[in-house]
C-alpha cells in the first residue's frame, strides 16, 4: 500500500539513526516500528472484578430450623386445605391474622 506520511523531525532523526545501524530500508524500518508500537498498544489490561460476599442474615427471631415458620414469616400465612370428599374442598383461612388478604373464592 502506498501512503504519504508527514513524520516529525525528531522521529525522522531516530529512523535515520536506526536505518544506519541496522542497514534496513526506510520502508522496512517504518513497518518494523509501527508494528512494534501497534502490538504494544493492544488492549489495555482490564481491572479484575471481584465479588465480596457478605452475610445477609435473617430478621431477629427467625431461623432456618423451621422452614414452615420461615416461609410464613416471609410470605404470610397460607390457607389450609382440607379434603372432605373427592368433590369438596374446604379452605380454612384465618382472616384476622392478615387483613390485606381475601380467602379463596372471595372477591
Amino acid at each position: 500500500m502506498r501512503t504519504t506520511l508527514s513524520i516529525d523531525e525528531d522521529v525522522a532523526k531516530l529512523l535515520r539513526r536506526e536505518i544506519r545501524r541496522s542497514g534496513a530500508s526506510l520502508k522496512g524500518a517504518v513497518n518494523h516500528f509501527l508494528r512494534l508500537g501497534l502490538m504494544a498498544a493492544g488492549k489495555p489490561e482490564r481491572k479484575r472484578f471481584i465479588v465480596r460476599p457478605r452475610p445477609l442474615g435473617l430478621p431477629p427471631g427467625i431461623s432456618y430450623d423451621d422452614v414452615e415458620e420461615l416461609v410464613e414469616a416471609l410470605e404470610g400465612p397460607r390457607p389450609q386445605v382440607i379434603v372432605l370428599d373427592a368433590n369438596i374442598l374446604l379452605y380454612a383461612y384465618d382472616a384476622a391474622s392478615d387483613s390485606t388478604r381475601e380467602g379463596p373464592g372471595v372477591g
